[in-house]
């Protein structure tokens, strides 16, 4: 299976196309826009970026403990009989896995048997009894994290120059491709902010050419 995608960075806005300054991709990565680059000659393969969800350990066979006592809909630490088989925080667990109806919590503290946890992260919080399953279970919310990341590294995907030329000063990215019989240059700043200058003679072929051009 290919995960990626091809833009050509010619034509239709790419913001991906920013995201590609050899310079400046150490800035963009303080800025939390990407997590991982990596370069190999013209190819930017991008992974990661805002809308990355969090994917949780998985904990093999699913080894469970139960609740020590009844705990209402609002507690947020409560004990377990042995916490010590569950994985480490922060960690999913399913309350009540063997029933028809089901909670998943989020733990963010395990200290000796007691668990600090958000409630309802999958499902409605619940009054439990005591002696209820737990245990790290596979859940709905693990599966659309993964497809959303998966997507994501798809629409980040591998940046592949094949017929442009590029271009780069202190200010400026300068793309320079073919449309139709013309030419075109779109023009980055840092900002995301994209200018174009176009014609049908004398092609830019150097950065110099591409500075001297009239932008909109």
């Amino acid at each position: 299976m290919k995960l990626c995608k091809t833009y050509n960075p010619i034509g239709i806005d790419q913001q991906d196309c920013i995201d590609t300054w050899l310079q400046r991709f150490e800035v963009l990565i303080n800025k939390r826009r990407i997590e991982y680059v990596t370069i190999c000659q013209y190819n930017i393969k991008i992974i990661g970026g805002d809308t990355m969800e969090v994917m949780y350990g998985a904990q093999i066979d699913s080894v469970n403990t139960q609740l020590l006592s009844s705990i209402d809909d609002s507690q947020t630490s409560f004990d377990v009989i042995d916490a010590s088989v569950l994985p480490g925080t922060p960690t999913k667990l399913t309350i009540g896995y063997d029933k028809t109806i089901t909670e998943t919590i989020l733990v963010t503290l395990i200290t000796g048997n007691i668990l600090t946890v958000q409630r309802g992260v999958e499902g409605i919080a619940r009054i439990w009894d005591s002696g209820t399953n737990i245990a790290r279970i596979f859940t709905a919310g693990d599966y659309n994290a993964m497809i959303n990341n998966i997507n994501e590294i798809a629409d980040g995907g591998t940046i592949q120059f094949i017929t442009t030329d590029k271009f780069t000063d202190i200010n400026y990215v300068y793309f320079v491709g073919d449309v139709g019989s013309d030419w075109k240059v779109n023009r980055y700043d840092i900002d995301n902010v994209k200018t174009t200058s176009s014609g049908t003679i004398d092609k830019p072929t150097t950065l110099l050419d591409c500075q001297n051009l009239v932008y909109t």
